[in-house]
């Protein structure tokens, strides 16, 4: 079966759900590797009349061990990421990761570790605890944070990201140290 994907790629099934979404493992020809695809952006199926055989040894729970979400890179990050006091709480009450390891600090700030393979999914939810979280580590991940927050600070105050990027180096999270 070939299923024509909203991006344009043409894949061959597997399945899984997340998000209240359903998503299918399929091996994503383009990359010449299994990927992860949202079935609510499959345009069309045809049968081709091959068989796709799984990969020998593949496993979905060790595909998804370091994914943060479903997405992932072909590389872990350890990451850092220090929480402000009034978020502390709300990290703390949830498991976010499998891997993840937290140290309280002496003035109320939260350290949060975990090992991820995601970028996308991990980079949006750190911008959705803004302005009480800060990347420690990797230094990647807080270059993309970074460039995400001017991308949209930029397109909410329709200032181009290059002409922001002087107002950008007054914004810091002065409130959390390393």
């Amino acid at each position: 079966m070939e299923i024509l994907w909203q991006a344009g790629h043409a894949t061959r099934p597997g399945g899984g759900e997340y998000s209240l979404n359903c998503y299918l493992l399929a091996l994503n020809t383009a990359a010449g590797r299994i990927g992860t695809f949202a079935l609510s952006r499959c345009r069309s199926l045809a049968g081709i009349g091959q068989h796709f055989a799984r990969p020998a040894g593949f496993s979905a729970p060790a595909f998804f061990k370091d994914a943060f979400g479903i997405s992932q890179a072909d590389k872990p990050w350890k990451v850092r990421l220090l929480f402000a006091s009034e978020v502390a709480t709300y990290i703390r009450e949830r498991v976010w990761h499998a891997s993840q390891a937290l140290r309280q600090r002496r003035d109320g700030a939260l350290e949060f570790r975990l090992q991820t393979s995601s970028r996308k999914e991990l980079t949006r939810w750190i911008l959705s605890w803004m302005p009480h979280v800060k990347v420690l580590a990797p230094r990647q991940l807080r270059d993309r944070v970074r460039q995400r927050m001017r991308q949209g600070l930029a397109r909410c105050f329709s200032v181009s990201c290059h002409a922001s990027q002087k107002r950008m180096r007054a914004l810091r999270c002065g409130s959390l140290r390393a």
